[in-house]
C-alpha cells in the first residue's frame, strides 16, 4: 500500500513481505506494517508484531493526553487502526500454527484480549508456513484483492 514510502533503505536484505522477518528492528517491523497494512493472509514474526503493538499503544495513549480533544483524537486513532490491527494479529497468529478466528476471543471482555495476548507470545511454528500464500517472492494479497485460486 505504501510502495513510495519504506522506512528501510535496502529491504532487498529481508525476506519477501509474505514471510515473517524474525528479529526485526523496529524500523523494519514498522515498514513491515505499513507494507501490509490490510494483509490478512501470510505470518509476521513476533517481533514484527510486538514492536508494532508497543509503538500504536504508546502513540495512542500520547494521544490522549491532547488537552481538549484527546479523547476524541485517540479514538479516531484507535479507529483509524482497526483493521491494520487486525491483520497484523491474524499474520502473527498465523505464524504460530493458529487460526486468526481465534482473534474473536477479543469480544470476551477482560479474559478474551488477555487470551489473545498470549497467543502472540507463542513462538514460531513450521505449520504456520501452511497460512501462506503464493511463493516467497510474491507480493502479498491485501483485504481488497481477489484471492488467488487455490487449485493452481
Amino acid at each position: 500500500m505504501f510502495e513510495n514510502f519504506r522506512l528501510v533503505q535496502d529491504p532487498s536484505t529481508e525476506p519477501p513481505l509474505n514471510r515473517p522477518l524474525h528479529d526485526a528492528t523496529i524500523p523494519q517491523a514498522l515498514d513491515r506494517f505499513l507494507q501490509n497494512f490490510f494483509v490478512f493472509t501470510g505470518r509476521a514474526s513476533r517481533s514484527e508484531f510486538w514492536w508494532v503493538a508497543l509503538i500504536v499503544f504508546l502513540v495512542g495513549t500520547v494521544l490522549s493526553w491532547v488537552p481538549g480533544v484527546g479523547g476524541l483524537i485517540s479514538t479516531l486513532y484507535a479507529l483509524a487502526l482497526i483493521i491494520p490491527t487486525v491483520a497484523l494479529g491474524a499474520r502473527r497468529l498465523h505464524d504460530a500454527g493458529l487460526s486468526a478466528w481465534l482473534l474473536m476471543l477479543n469480544v470476551v471482555p477482560g479474559f478474551g484480549t488477555a487470551a489473545v495476548l498470549v497467543l502472540a507470545l507463542l513462538p514460531s511454528r513450521a505449520s504456520g508456513a501452511k497460512h501462506d500464500i503464493g511463493e516467497p517472492g510474491d507480493a502479498p494479497v491485501n483485504f481488497f484483492d481477489n484471492p488467488p485460486d487455490p487449485q493452481r
